[in-house]
């Protein structure tokens, strides 16, 4: 077990009476070697749950236990250090000193372990080599693309050869193309050298290359298994909720529940895959050309097709829950 995380807890007081549970008794258990993504809409916990994983923050109350050591218990002039050897963190902002090049950033946390200079620039160049950047080792990280900024930041991560990588939309500001490659990198790392990844994302494209998938809900964990084994939902799920108001009628009522359950929905023969393009968690569907990615998350360029389709949906999964009814 290279993680342990027991009845973690994490509140913001935004004042008056207005508190903000961002972690409300969050178990995970972590194998060493897996490939794990977290998802969830914005504000379920996953970015709270990983900043306290990489002792970037501090819980309310719980544990949590890092290559058997148990970081919550220890003092905070202690943290840094555990951090450096324990943690790899990697963030969609890539994080890197601008005036410094690529070699350089990567030697960053060596120069802090007290690393001397030339094994520190060896194991750096090594890195790059792994990243396939070997080429760009003295390139500013101003004159990088987004996807080579984030192979770098990846390599910096890895340079203590970490317990776990942890990794915070990692794709974030980068196209698809380049997400791709970037998660591919990463997935082979994780194969080659055994190295653990903690992945969070709204990217279903990304989850769907790790082994697992957490999935959060008002600081909650709503679900936790390999990728695709998430339960259906109910036909009594689905049509309760056809007969909620929405400003958008019926069908986002449907596909609201569709994403909180994050699967595919059935209902006796009639099968349907139900998606909010509200919801940046949600995966894409090939057969809805409207949602797309963009900027901003997933968007809807055909809302009106993908409504008359959600409509059309619950119509069939209404009508065999009648006849199943007879």
């Amino acid at each position: 077990m290279i993680l342990s995380v027991h009845r973690l807890k994490k509140t913001y007081d935004m004042g008056g009476d207005n508190v903000v549970r961002a972690l409300d008794g969050v178990d995970l258990e972590v194998e060493r070697g897996e490939f794990m993504a977290i998802m969830g809409p914005s504000g379920s916990g996953k970015s709270t749950l990983l900043n306290l994983v990489g002792m970037l923050d501090r819980p309310d109350s719980g544990t949590i236990t890092i290559d058997s050591i148990e970081a919550t218990s220890l003092p905070a002039g202690k943290l840094p250090e555990i951090r450096g050897r324990k943690v790899g963190l990697v963030f969609q902002t890539f994080n890197l000193v601008t005036t410094m090049t690529a070699v350089e950033n990567v030697e960053l946390p060596l120069r802090y372990a007290r690393m001397s200079g030339k094994t520190a620039r060896q194991r750096s160049l090594q890195l790059l080599s792994e990243v396939g950047l070997e080429d760009k080792a003295g390139h500013l990280s101003t004159e990088l693309s987004g996807g080579e900024a984030q192979r770098v930041a990846i390599a910096r991560a890895l340079a203590l050869d970490p317990a776990i990588v942890l990794a915070d939309e990692p794709t974030g500001q980068l196209d698809s193309r380049t997400s791709q490659s970037v998660i591919e990198m990463m997935r082979a790392l994780n194969q080659r050298k055994g190295q653990t990844f903690i992945i969070v994302t709204h990217d279903p494209g990304v989850a769907a290359q790790a082994d697992r998938i957490v999935r959060m809900i008002d600081g909650r964990i709503e679900s936790d298994g390999p990728t695709g084994a998430a339960p259906q939902l109910q036909q009594e799920e689905i049509l309760e909720a056809a007969v909620a108001p929405s400003s958008v009628g019926v069908a986002a009522d449907v596909a609201a529940v569709a994403v909180r359950g994050h699967a595919p929905v059935a209902a006796g023969e009639a099968v349907a895959t139900t998606y909010t393009a509200a919801a940046t968690d949600a995966p894409r569907l090939p057969g809805w050309a409207g949602v797309v990615k963009g900027g901003d998350g997933l968007v809807v360029e055909q809302l009106d097709r993908l409504v008359d389709e959600l409509a059309q949906t619950v119509a069939t999964l209404a009508a065999a829950g009648k006849s199943a009814s007879r």
